[in-house]
C-alpha cells in the first residue's frame, strides 16, 4: 500500500492551495503542517473546508521561521541573533541538557498549536528531515509519546547510499520502531519510487512517498523537488490501485 505525503502545508497560501488541489485530484493521501509557518491558520481552515483535516500530521520545524517559544530564540544553537531558526542537520552531534529542554518545549508548543486549531495529528515528520539526527530524534520521539502521536517518518531506506550511511539509517529506523512509532515499511521520494514497484502494490507493506506540491508559473501542479508534473509522476506508479492515509495504517500493519 502507498501513502503519498505532501510536506510543507502552511508554508504559504500558494503551497496550501497546491496541496489542497493535489488532495482534490487524488494525487496525495496525507500532508504535514508547519505550526510556526506564516500560512498556518490558512492551512487549518483549508483542511477543514476541503475535508482532509483528518489526514494532517505535523511537520516539525526548527530550521526556518520564528519559534513559538520565547526561550529558544536566545539559543545560538537553534536560532540566529534576531531569534529566527537557523538549525542545520548534523551541525551538532550532542546538545547540552538545557538546549534539549528548549527543543522539547518548542516541539510541544508546535504540537499544542495544531491541537488548539482542531487538528488531531496523524503522524509526524520534520522540515529538512532534522528528526533524522540522533539527538533530535530522541527528543522528538519523547514528545510524540507524550502527546500520543502514533507515527514518525522513517529515514530514507530506499535510496542507494554508502555502507556507513546505510548503517546509520538502519539504526535510526530501528530506534523509531523501538519507540513504537514505526508506521511504514519504507520511505522515499519520487526519484526513487521506481524501486518500490512491487511493494507499492503489496497489501501487507506500506510505503510512504514524499512530495512537495506547488504550482508552476503556468499554473500546473508540479513536484517542487523534481520540477515535473505531479499528476504524471503519480499516474506512472505501476499497479497503484488505492492510496491510504496515516489514519488507516493500523489496518494494514495489523
Amino acid at each position: 500500500m502507498l501513502i503519498i505525503a505532501a510536506d510543507d502545508f502552511g508554508y504559504s497560501e500558494s503551497v496550501n492551495n497546491a496541496i489542497a488541489a493535489a488532495f482534490e485530484e487524488g494525487l496525495i493521501s496525507s500532508t504535514t503542517i508547519m505550526a510556526n509557518a506564516p500560512a498556518f491558520e490558512h492551512a487549518c481552515a483549508l483542511a477543514k473546508k476541503n475535508g482532509f483535516a483528518h489526514k494532517v500530521g505535523i511537520h516539525l520545524n526548527i530550521t526556518e521561521g520564528i519559534p513559538l517559544t520565547a526561550e529558544i530564540k536566545n539559543s545560538r544553537i537553534f536560532c540566529n541573533e534576531v531569534g529566527e531558526f537557523n538549525f542545520r542537520r548534523f551541525s551538532h552531534y550532542w546538545l547540552p541538557l538545557n538546549e534539549v529542554a528548549l527543543l522539547g518545549n518548542e516541539i510541544s508548543q508546535q504540537i499544542l498549536r495544531c491541537r488548539a486549531h482542531g487538528l488531531q495529528i496523524t503522524h509526524a515528520d520534520s522540515h529538512h528531515h532534522v528528526h533524522t539526527e540522533l539527538i533530535i530524534s530522541l527528543t522528538v520521539a519523547k514528545a510524540l509519546r507524550k502527546f500520543n502521536i502514533p507515527y514518525l517518518r522513517l529515514t530514507d531506506n530506499v535510496r542507494h547510499t554508502s555502507f556507513l550511511r546505510k548503517a546509520y539509517k538502519s539504526n535510526l529506523n530501528f530506534l523509531i520502531r523501538l519507540f513504537g512509532l514505526k508506521g511504514t515499511n519504507y520511505f522515499c521520494d519520487l526519484s526513487n519510487i521506481s524501486a518500490m514497484k512491487k511493494q507499492c502494490s503489496a497489501g501487507d507493506v506500506v510505503v510512504e512517498l514524499m512530495v512537495h506540491p506547488v504550482f508552476s508559473g503556468e499554473g500546473d501542479l508540479i513536484d517542487a523537488g523534481l520540477g515535473t508534473s505531479l499528476s504524471a509522476s503519480v499516474r506512472e506508479i505501476p499497479h497503484l490501485r488505492k492510496l491510504i492515509s496515516f489514519n488507516e495504517v493500523k489496518t494494514y500493519l495489523a
